[in-house]
């Protein structure tokens, strides 16, 4: 599939290129997020200092692997947004993804805090030796963390005592950061992620693009309510899934456009449809059989895991639009 270009006119381009490049290295990030997302910022003294970066006006994209940009790609959806809203906006200071392939959303809930996650009985030492853990959601399934990088989720603490949480030596566990009193965790416990704790009053794009029906449509609208709820604004967007086929979407999409109404983009519908009266694309055998289905084109989507360069481009325009609309950007 090509996509031959971006026919919806709403861009104003600065008119310093030099200014815009500043821009784009200094001002706007598109990274992957995590706790080392700290912006050098001189203080009152002119200093060099290290202060928190203020997310408050920033996009955080959480997902599964179509909003996994771990790589910093410059194709990724979440980059194209980026220069979209560096062309037009002065209220957005960063866009991050911060999804990961493997994830679920109910641990996509746990790490941002909408659904937090709990530490099943354990010992936390007086040293940092790393203890191995179990956790489950507060919903009471067990949570599977990947043995990547978890963004939003550390530096974490549990029972009062920060640390981190990751894999060692192929098990799951807490390593306090500092040596101190021995602590018996005697019931579940809330793990208190660092997004909990740090990365307040942002604008939310919710993308899970993968398969959806482990939930019935209910409880995935429950879910995305109970984390747009703890971030606490109405700003925010749902994506919904691009994995199956309409018969199989329907009733999710239907749920998610009654509760979410326009603040829901219904992209398996878009790319399936309306697309092709907005761009000039080209279609394959294999798109033409998917699309028989109500399925998102092979061309739009990469092994089934993250959109392709032109699937990515499509969803920063709609993404785009959908923020002016909402009055965000």
């Amino acid at each position: 599939m090509i996509l031959i270009g971006y026919i919806i006119a709403h861009k104003t381009v600065l008119s310093d290129a030099e200014n815009q490049y500043q821009l784009k290295t200094d001002t706007l990030n598109s990274k992957y997020l995590d706790q080392k997302n700290l912006n050098p910022a001189a203080n009152e003294n002119n200093t060099n200092e290290i202060v928190p970066f203020d997310y408050s006006k920033s996009i955080i994209c959480w997902g599964d692997s179509f909003s996994d940009n771990s790589a910093n790609s410059t194709s990724f959806y979440t980059y194209r947004l980026s220069e979209l809203i560096l062309e037009t906006s002065s209220n957005i200071n960063g866009v991050f993804s911060s999804g990961l392939e493997g994830d679920n959303v109910s641990v996509i809930a746990a790490k941002q805090g909408g659904i937090p996650m709990q530490a099943e009985p354990f010992t936390i030492p007086a040293s940092t030796t790393p203890v191995e853990i179990s956790l489950k959601s507060t919903l009471g399934v067990k949570l599977i963390l990947q043995d990547k990088l978890n963004s939003g989720l550390n530096p974490c603490a549990i029972a009062g005592v920060e640390g981190n949480i990751e894999y060692v030596r192929g098990k799951l566990c807490f390593t306090r950061s500092k040596a101190g009193k021995e602590i018996k965790v005697v019931q579940p416990t809330t793990v208190v992620t660092n997004s909990m704790t740090n990365i307040k009053d942002y604008t939310a794009i919710y993308f899970f693009g993968g398969d959806c029906t482990e939930y019935t449509p209910e409880e995935l609208v429950s879910m995305y309510k109970k984390m747009i709820t703890f971030v606490g604004n109405e700003k925010y967007i749902i994506v919904g899934s691009v994995t199956g086929n309409e018969a199989t979407l329907a009733p999710y999409e239907e749920a998610l456009n009654k509760e979410f109404k326009n603040h829901y983009i219904n992209l398996r519908k878009y790319l399936t449809t309306t697309v092709f009266n907005d761009y000039e694309v080209k279609i394959t055998t294999n798109d033409a059989k998917a699309l028989r289905e109500g399925s998102v084109p092979p061309s739009f989507i990469l092994n089934g895991k993250r959109l392709s360069d032109s699937g990515s481009t499509i969803l920063a325009d709609l993404l785009y639009d959908k923020l002016l609309q909402l009055q965000i950007i």
